[in-house]
């Protein structure tokens, strides 16, 4: 193939017909060689200029890719291959509405086309066009029925609700989208890829999700789905009868630079090593570098699972694990369903994705007992387990880079209100107290972190200019940050705002290593009730914590206006975290309470009895 390189193509087919099997075995750059030349001997060849696109896509270059497949739409303006490909490209460039107007043109020439289908399922559902989204769906699963196609065609789900009202409709579409999938005779499986799993925007709604999570897996279960192994191992024999340490898998996509990879590091590194074993498991997809280098040093041993699911559950059979340990159960397709699947004795999760998981394989939820409402327990399918302390060892981010305000992009002036989450925490109720801030604070400026998909932030404006208008002007958007950049402008924000609902968690320890007052209300569930939680665990004398939505925007512009209550609440916050929220061995002994008890329950075929919990963890300390 060098020799191919050397000289020029004799002719545009040779061309393509050559890069292709560069390609073909990884050799990108060779290819674009090729074609470049190709381009250049042939410069009115479409489809040269196409694959020349296709090939700087392959090598990380989606601008250049989008100039040639424009420059073979030039020559040829219905090219499907470029159409499509070029819309790929501004997806990449995370540009949605240009690539929506490619896709809708190759459904114009081919109007199955499933790729620009799916794409265009995608761009819909992102944008809050959930009906569109579904039809674009269900035309691909009608052709070919996949797991895909299926969940998107039945289940979908806004990112962003548009209003309070669009939520119920969207749960009741979900409940008639759960028959009809259930009625469906299509065979579908799964093989490990990528999935968005519409459940997982189920907790943003402010409702008891148990009754929709749990027939979503009884729904699945009847299609197969979760694949075999619904017993555990027959031959299991407890650490006790083999005088062994208890072995615990913990098992996750995001133990990474990611709020998991925080929030469990420590638990992991931490566990005594004179009672237990400890391995760790990345799904395939998970991020390698340096954050997960660090996290597998916590572990005895560490390893990244197959792609494929039954060589995923194979390797955990072979590890033998007494507890398999999965802490965000809900937010990425392996894990889900690998945990739908029973593979050791006790399986349980925990507040990575802080709602219940419907699967009757998963035994327990931890939780802390000053996180949960009074009868909690009725919104889990687990077995809800209360720790006297919040479930993290989670060590404190060193010295905060000082960093000006224009530098990181912040307003130089007027009282700054962060709320630097995941776009789509922001619930329909939350519009009004932000505006409300505004109103009673005329310097007031919201700052918020773009989301990395446009769409969602155009949505989230979109829903403004119908509920709260003064948003649009008051509210500033930051561009995504780099860790170091985030802590940087957690130093300049005067107050921390809660979502409403769902709340803070990786947030909640970052803003308190800031001294950051964060106002939290309390919801009707754990995911709204962390830092409220946090506060009780730390002994906050007077802390921000609202009684209702007008109380949460009172407080907040008190706050904002009284430096010297947030400079005495700061000393506090700084003082307190450092001793009763960081690095909380408490939090660990906790954990291992559990681990052994539900390890001695199983042994005699039974799971801890409802109610129970830890002796008080200052007795094992």
């Amino acid at each position: 193939m060098q020799d191919s390189i050397a000289s020029a193509p004799a002719s545009a087919l040779a061309a393509r017909k050559a890069a292709a099997a560069l390609r073909g075995v990884g050799q990108h750059a060779e290819a674009l060689a090729i074609l470049q030349q190709g381009a250049a001997a042939f410069p009115n060849d479409a489809d040269v200029r196409a694959e020349l696109g296709l090939t700087f896509a392959l090598l990380g270059r989606p601008q250049l890719a989008e100039q040639c497949y424009r420059r073979a739409l030039q020559l040829q303006p219905d090219d499907v291959f470029a159409l499509s490909n070029l819309g790929g490209a501004l997806l990449q460039m995370r540009r949605p509405r240009e690539a929506e107007v490619c896709f809708r043109r190759v459904l114009e020439l081919q109007p199955e086309q499933p790729q620009a289908l799916r794409n265009l399922t995608t761009i819909a559902r992102d944008s809050g066009r959930i009906n569109e989204a579904k039809a674009y769906a269900m035309r691909v699963f009608a052709r070919a029925p996949a797991l895909d196609t299926a969940l998107q065609a039945h289940l979908a789900l806004s990112p962003i609700a548009p209003s309070q009202e669009d939520i119920q409709d969207q749960r009741q579409s979900y409940a008639a989208g759960l028959q009809a999938f259930a009625a469906s005779t299509a065979s579908i499986s799964y093989s490990g890829e990528k999935l968005s799993l519409p459940w997982f925007h189920l907790a943003y709604h402010n409702e008891d999700d148990r009754g929709l999570v749990t027939e979503t897996a009884a729904v699945l279960t009847s299609k197969g789905v979760f694949g075999s192994g619904a017993a555990a191992p027959a031959d299991w024999r407890s650490p006790a009868d083999e005088g062994r340490r208890i072995r615990v898998v913990f098992c996750s996509e995001f133990f990474s630079e990611h709020t998991i990879g925080r929030l469990y590091r420590g638990l992991v590194a931490r566990l005594d090593r004179n009672l237990f074993e400890v391995i760790v498991l990345h799904s395939s997809h998970s991020r390698a570098g340096a954050f997960r280098a660090g996290f597998d040093e916590g572990a005895d041993i560490a390893r990244v699972l197959p792609p494929a699911p039954e060589a995923q559950r194979d390797v955990v059979r072979s590890l033998r694990p007494d507890v398999l340990f999965f802490p965000d159960v809900g937010m990425a397709a392996q894990t889900y369903f690998l945990a739908g699947a029973r593979l050791a004795p006790v399986q349980a999760t925990s507040w990575g994705h802080p709602d219940t998981t419907g699967l009757s394989t998963i035994d327990y939820f931890l939780s802390a007992h000053s996180a949960e409402p009074p009868e909690a327990q009725d919104q889990y399918q687990e077995r809800l387990v209360l720790l006297p302390r919040l479930p993290s060892y989670y060590q404190a981010p060193g010295p905060i880079p000082v960093v000006e305000r224009a530098a990181l992009g912040l307003p130089e002036g007027g009282t700054l209100y962060g709320c630097p989450q995941s776009l789509f925490k922001f619930h329909p109720d939350f519009d009004a107290v932000l505006g409300s801030i505004c109103r009673q604070d005329p310097t007031a400026r919201i700052v918020l972190i773009q989301a990395r998909n446009p769409s969602w932030t155009a949505a989230l404006r979109a829903r403004w200019a119908r509920s709260e208008p003064i948003l649009l002007e008051r509210v500033h958007f930051l561009p995504p940050l780099s860790h170091e950049g985030f802590m940087a402008h957690l130093a300049h924000i005067d107050v921390l705002l809660d979502p409403l609902h769902f709340g803070s968690g990786n947030t909640l320890y970052e803003g308190m290593a800031a001294g950051v007052p964060i106002v939290t209300w309390p919801g009707r569930f754990m995911r709204g009730r962390i830092v409220a939680a946090a506060y009780a665990q730390m002994e906050i004398a007077d802390p921000p914590i609202a009684r209702d939505a007008d109380d949460y925007a009172r407080i907040a512009v008190e706050l904002g206006r009284d430096a010297d209550r947030r400079s005495s609440l700061r000393s506090e916050l700084l003082a307190k975290a450092k001793q009763q929220l960081f690095a909380d061995d408490l939090a660990v002994r906790a954990f291992e309470a559990f681990l052994t008890a539900a390890v001695q329950a199983a042994a005699t075929g039974n799971r801890l009895e409802r109610g129970w919990r830890p002796m008080h963890p200052e007795t094992f300390a």
